[in-house]
C-alpha cells in the first residue's frame, strides 16, 4: 500500500499494477493507487478450475504465465495496412480488439 501510494505521488501518471495474497486487500490497494490488483490466490484457483472444465485452454493459460518459453500475449496498436480488413487476414492470431 505504501509503495503505491509513493508511486501514484511520484508520478501520477505511471500505471502501477500490484499483487495480493487474498482478495479482500485488493480494494485498499486500488484506493492507494494501483491501477490493477492480481489476487494470486483466485487466480490460481481460476486456472484449476479452468483446466477442470476445459484442459485445453488451462493448457494455454499456464503456458501464457510461464516466462521464458510458449506462448506470449500482446498488446499493440493496428497497423494502416490492417485497417478495414477482417482479422481473419492479419498476420497475428486476434484475441480481441479495444476500440
Amino acid at each position: 500500500v505504501l509503495v503505491a501510494l509513493t508511486a501514484r505521488q511520484l508520478n501520477r501518471g505511471a500505471k502501477i499494477v500490484a499483487a495480493v495474497r487474498e482478495e479482500e486487500n485488493a480494494p485498499l490497494l486500488r484506493q492507494s493507487g494501483a491501477d490493477a490488483v492480481i489476487t494470486s490466490a483466485s487466480a490460481a484457483g481460476r486456472l484449476l478450475g479452468l483446466s477442470v472444465l476445459s484442459p485445453s485452454a488451462g493448457t494455454v493459460m499456464e503456458d501464457l504465465i510461464q516466462q521464458g518459453s510458449g506462448l506470449d500475449l500482446v498488446e499493440r496498436p493496428v497497423i494502416k495496412a490492417e485497417v478495414g480488413k477482417n482479422v481473419r487476414e492479419t498476420d497475428d492470431l486476434v484475441v480481441s480488439v479495444l476500440r
